[in-house]
């Protein structure tokens, strides 16, 4: 049963404002620690650290209690606890994870930041999640900007930001082990070692993880990770912060079905793709003054997606199909090759300098420059390699204009080699009712930049000669960015009395330029086809000979517009001492109309981008003797993943978690038990991906 709010604007001040508000509504004497008080302070908002109650816009925050209690496996299970998002398992090793939908395999609406280091692939558009050189057991927290964050972010944070900030090796201190065993098959070993060497504090981790992946598709993978992370105090004013990492494994991929009633399939053999990742990241930080800092930041990132391969045999696919090719291309019954692979990278220089200019009035501006660079002669149809350059300039500012009044403000003016400039302001007031009960208002523009891909694709099945056999998907070179203006309403309220706090938003987006792939049925002329001879076109000659080989070709284009209204709610609860709960809900009505094909042209409204309902529970108890038990419920509405996903119906989901904490000298450990799914099994992303029952036995060691 889908539950359809209807809320005014009336009900939503009337609950702002109850007597009990009114009663302590004392203006005048509420101080800056008043309005600190217990909030969490966050860092990825507007490049200024501030308390939650202060951001722009909506924020979660997953922190390790979070983390661990939710008894997630990967980072994209932990953001199915983030009101709005939705999480889809593209295969055992591959999962995507998207903030109001409009995703396939690829989210290219997030920005996604690695302390403070983008890992957003300019090629593909996407975040590969299994590949980053990044252990979960090393994350602090994850703090998750719940809608467009492109003032202090730029292009491509545009519904969402999510940064992940890693443990200071100071706190990890020692040498930490983990080695988990799944059940279906899966295995994961853990290393970490943390120490001090006078100024210098620094962590090396390193990962094997053998993940049989999901029972019903061909997906076992295999990945080998290390990184590390130093921190040096050069002197009282001047720090360094080092990270580099690297990862490489192997993922089974594809379909082996054939015959098949899907013809894209048999572009979609099973095969073993090879995936490399590596960053170095380098960040000089001068602080004159407590609110007076200096930081310049260099990175570079590089992705490597090895994909070539050949498909089965034409007989094997369609008994008619040697005959056809013979008359048509003088080839014989012959394999076709062809490849998704990718070669990527991205070099950021960024200056940042964050000051204060009075008591009430401070400020972050900073400038950077980027080139991205993509190159695979499968995926591009050339050897050529793909650039593009970047230019920034950013500014954002907190101004206290009133005691109980903050406006935050800022803007993002980027340049984009072959676009014209482009400027991606936000507006928001925060008005502090008290030190407890916050309205927020906020108006925010932001801009996607397309990727790499979808603007220089020319992706062809050829013969094992070179020769073109079909055209697969192309990229027009000529896109405009997404643009994307959103309206927010919230209310933050917190009862410290009852351990109780929520930060619930409505919301009102408005999306233009929306990029997604139509098929294109014309029947091309290729140079191939023995025209000489009469035999006319491809798809017409196909037709002829009964066979539907050809399905018209994926153009990339401009081709909708959507609009998505809503709301949200994520709530943090400490019942007692020793239980605590967290709830994220989020509704929302999305509306677009996009063609299906393109030539001939025929529109489709869909209203299954996003789904209507999405809602998450997490229980958590601790028991005598360092026992824990914790609960996560969630729930999905139907979804239709785009690109190679499905309609996937409504699902829940149910997992568990029992952990045990000892300590023996200088030896403390924990000792978990993990249960996903103990409900009914439910399908992911395709219809394909049947998930079920899973279970985890953990070991962590940290050697004092």
């Amino acid at each position: 049963m889908k539950i359809i709010p209807q809320v005014s604007l009336f009900y939503i001040v009337s609950c702002c404002l109850f007597s009990p508000v009114q009663a302590e509504l004392q203006l005048a004497s509420i101080s800056a620690d008043d309005f600190l008080g217990d909030m969490p302070v966050v860092l990825s908002a507007t490049r200024l650290s501030q308390p939650l109650r202060d951001v722009p816009e909506a924020m979660t925050v997953l922190d390790r209690r979070t983390i661990e209690a939710s008894g997630a496996q990967t980072i994209p299970d932990v953001l199915r606890l983030v009101p709005g998002f939705q999480v889809g398992q593209v295969n055992g090793s591959r999962a995507t994870a998207t903030y109001h939908g409009f995703s396939d395999r690829f989210a290219r609406n997030m920005e996604v930041l690695v302390d403070g280091r983008s890992v957003y692939d300019a090629g593909y558009g996407l975040v590969a999640w299994a590949d980053l050189p990044l252990a979960l057991e090393d994350i602090e927290r994850i703090e998750v900007m719940r809608g467009p964050n492109a003032a202090a972010h730029g292009a491509n944070a545009f519904s969402a930001t999510i940064n992940i900030i890693t443990y200071h090796p100071l706190e990890q201190q020692g040498v930490s082990t983990n080695v988990t065993r799944g059940n279906p098959d899966s295995n994961k070993v853990l290393m970490s070692y943390a120490a001090v060497v006078d100024d210098f504090e620094y962590r090396i981790s390193a990962r094997y993880d053998d993940n049989r992946g999901i029972e019903t598709r061909y997906d076992d993978s295999r990945t080998r990770m290390i990184s590390f992370r130093g921190d040096y105090q050069l002197d009282t004013r001047d720090s360094l912060f080092m990270a580099l990492g690297a990862s490489e494994g192997e993922r089974d991929d594809g379909f082996g079905r054939v015959p098949t009633d899907d013809p894209f399939d048999v572009y979609q053999p099973e095969r073993t793709v090879e995936d490399n990742n590596s960053f170095q990241q380098l960040r000089w930080t001068r602080s004159l003054s407590v609110d007076n800092e200096y930081s310049i930041q260099l990175y570079h990132n590089h992705q490597h997606i090895s994909d070539d391969f050949e498909t089965v045999l034409f007989s094997e696919f369609d008994a008619a199909l040697p005959t056809a090719i013979q008359l048509l291309f003088g080839q014989d019954d012959q394999r076709l090759k062809l490849g998704y692979g990718l070669d990527s990278h991205r070099y950021d220089l960024e200056l940042q300098h964050k000051l204060r200019l009075t008591d009430t009035f401070r400020l972050a501006w900073g400038m950077g420059v980027r080139v991205d660079s993509s190159s695979d002669f499968a995926s591009y149809g050339s050897d050529k390699v793909f650039s593009r350059q970047q230019s920034r300039l950013f500014i954002n500012a907190e101004w206290f204009a009133l005691p109980q009044l903050v406006l935050n403000t800022g803007v993002m003016v980027e340049k984009v080699e072959d676009l014209s400039s482009q400027w991606m302001p936000r507006l928001a007031a925060n008005y502090h009712i008290n030190n407890n009960h916050t309205l927020r208002f906020s108006i925010s523009d932001a801009i996607r930049i397309p990727t790499l891909l979808e603007d220089h694709a020319n992706l062809y099945a050829r013969f094992q000669d070179g020769a073109v056999f079909d055209y697969v998907s192309s990229g027009p070179d000529n896109l405009k960015p997404e643009e994307l203006r959103s309206v927010e309403l919230g209310y933050i309220a917190n009862f410290p009395q009852l351990g109780l706090s929520w930060d619930l938003k409505f919301y009102r987006d408005r999306l233009e330029n929306r990029i997604n792939n139509p098929k294109d049925k014309t029947c091309l002329e290729t140079a191939e086809a023995d025209n000489s001879a009469g035999l006319g076109n491809v798809c017409d000659f196909f037709a002829s000979q009964g066979v539907e080989a050809y399905r018209g070709a994926f153009i990339t284009g401009n081709h909708s517009d959507a609009e998505i209204e809503g709301y949200e709610v994520g709530l943090n609860w400490d019942l007692t001492d020793t239980t605590w709960l967290r709830a994220a809900y989020a509704y929302a009505d999305a509306v677009t109309v996009e063609p299906d094909n393109i030539n001939p042209l025929e529109l489709r409204t869909k209203y299954d981008y996003v789904p209507d309902l999405t809602y998450s529970l997490l229980l958590a108890h601790r028991f005598p003797q360092d026992i824990q038990l914790s609960a996560a419920y969630y729930h999905m509405d139907e979804l239709d993943w785009a690109g190679e996903g499905n309609n996937i119906p409504a699902y829940h989901r149910l997992d568990m978690r029992l952990a045990k904490t000892f300590k023996l000298a200088k030896l403390s450990g924990k000792l978990a038990l993990v249960m996903q799914n103990m409900q009914d099994e439910y399908l992911d992303f395709q219809d394909e991906n049947i998930m079920r029952k899973r279970s985890y036995v953990s070991l962590d060691l940290f050697f004092h």
